[in-house]
């Protein structure tokens, strides 16, 4: 009986310091989606590219990444405002996998952004970058 009451303490302590890291990893991806922003807005597409993390850069390159960010910028215009929709975040040994949902308004329309964004630390870089908009098409 105290074998499983001690096993049980060890898994909720475990549980509670693996929430715990959740959150702090969730909190410290926020600002590298307030930067992409800001460089989205000043159409420093380059920058955002060369910030990004590893994972990002293995599959686009660097103009890949900079026409897209362009088209998206050209038909919907400046960042203005967005809305969490969720966030998830998946807690490795040494890095944590933090994917933000956000409904997002353009000066010119809107869409939903899916930012990943790996988490090493007080580090967050960007991994991978989604957006959804019938805007983007008309």
């Amino acid at each position: 009986m105290l074998k499983i009451k001690l096993l049980l303490c060890v898994a909720c302590l475990f549980f509670l310091a693996s929430s715990c890291s959740m959150v702090k990893d969730s909190k410290t991806a926020e600002p590298a989606v307030e930067r992409f922003h800001a460089q989205f807005n000043a159409k420093e597409f380059a920058a955002i590219y060369q910030d990004a993390g590893a994972e990002m850069k293995s599959v686009a390159t660097e103009k890949e990444l900079t026409d897209l960010l362009d088209a998206v910028y050209r038909k919907l215009g400046t960042y203005q405002r967005s809305e969490p929709v969720s966030w998830h975040v998946d807690t490795g040994p040494l890095t944590s996998m933090v994917t933000l949902v956000y409904n997002t308004e353009f000066s010119d329309g809107k869409g939903t952004e899916q930012f990943n964004i790996s988490v090493k630390g007080n580090t967050a870089k960007l991994e991978g970058y989604h957006i959804n908009s019938n805007d983007l098409i008309k």
